[in-house]
């Protein structure tokens, strides 16, 4: 299929979604290499349906997700995981510098809210330097999926 002719399909099949419809190909009917036939059974839900889409890189963070999921699937994700801000929080935090707290750290504060153990330069530094080194490799890992 060529690529515009991918972009409509996605189109209508987001549409009949959001418009409380379901459209299944049943057949698709290949003649000659370009010219396709699709037939469609159409069928009406009597309940709304919230659209989720589960396989969506979880290594990004919520507002990645959401809006990976806005630019490739025309809408904007509301589920629970997208809308858990704790979930960003912990995705970005640092481990404290005490061994016997449990807290999700803000590399930006300079003591931590519940044991109040000071983040020395050279924690902060080394949380941007793994922080770095993993955002490479997985660049890495996803041009190496793509190929």
């Amino acid at each position: 299929m060529r690529l515009p002719l991918l972009k409509v399909l996605r189109c209508i099949y987001m549409l009949s979604k959001i418009s409380n419809v379901w459209i299944g190909p049943r057949l698709i009917k290949l003649q000659g290499f370009f010219k396709m036939n699709l037939f469609f059974k159409l069928s009406i839900y009597a309940q709304p349906l919230q659209i989720f889409i589960s396989y969506i890189d979880l290594m990004n963070t919520p507002a990645q997700r959401r809006a990976e999921l806005q630019a490739n699937y025309y809408f904007f994700c509301i589920c629970a995981k997208c809308t858990n801000t704790a979930e960003t929080h912990e995705m970005l935090a640092a481990a404290c510098t005490n061994k016997n707290c449990n807290e999700f750290l803000d590399i930006n504060l300079n003591n931590c809210p519940r044991c109040d153990a000071g983040v020395s330069p050279k924690h902060r530094n080394a949380y941007n330097e793994a922080m770095t080194i993993t955002k490479t490799h997985l660049e890495n890992m996803k041009d190496i999926a793509c190929e």
